[in-house]
């Protein structure tokens, strides 16, 4: 198990330092892939309720995503953190975001309305990197595979290409995506 961990650890300052090496103009190309990709999903296009995540610093951009979703009248809900690794998803407008209290990472605000999944919703899941089986490197906390554990939702990782791993070791508790979008693929699991 400590050898997992350390793998993890490592692995993980490795994907960060990557990313941070990436071209400004080739985030930007590898993003306008991704959302070209992930739009064309018939499950996105289906869903009327899709959680997501806000990207922040060199995530996969969502922003756009976020907004198209808005502008064709589907509900976008966020994560909001909480003590333990513990989240769960509230009602995204314009406007009603909140420093998170947790976790650094916008979120909507204590007014927002919950939200539980219900079939048919789609849940776009964050990463530094997935494997070719679906199975994702997240950054440490876990609170993703708490989440996927207990819910059953249509769930899509977004990944770059260039940083996906053959295969990332994986414990019990780990949930892989239904889905990766890249910028040259969708990859069905």
């Amino acid at each position: 198990m400590q050898d997992l961990k350390s793998w993890k650890r490592a692995a993980r300052r490795t994907l960060r330092a990557q990313i941070a090496a990436l071209d400004e103009k080739e985030l930007e190309k590898s993003d306008e892939a991704i959302y070209n990709n992930l739009s064309a999903l018939p499950e996105l296009r289906e869903a009327r309720r899709i959680f997501l995540y806000l990207s922040v610093r060199r995530e996969v951009d969502t922003r756009r995503l976020i907004r198209s979703l808005l502008e064709e009248g589907k509900t976008v809900a966020l994560p909001v953190s909480l003590p333990e690794g513990q989240m769960f998803f509230a009602e995204y407008e314009p406007g009603n975001l909140t420093d998170g209290s947790v976790v650094p990472i916008p979120e909507p605000d204590a007014d927002a309305p919950r939200l539980e999944p219900e079939d048919g919703d789609l849940i776009l899941v964050p990463a530094l990197t997935f494997d070719l089986s679906g199975y994702r490197l997240g950054q440490g906390g876990g609170y993703y595979d708490r989440f996927l554990s207990a819910h059953d939702l249509f769930s899509v990782g977004l990944a770059r290409d260039r940083l996906l791993l053959e295969e990332v070791p994986r414990e019990a508790h780990d949930c892989a995506v239904r889905c990766l979008v890249t910028e040259s693929r969708v990859l069905r699991f």
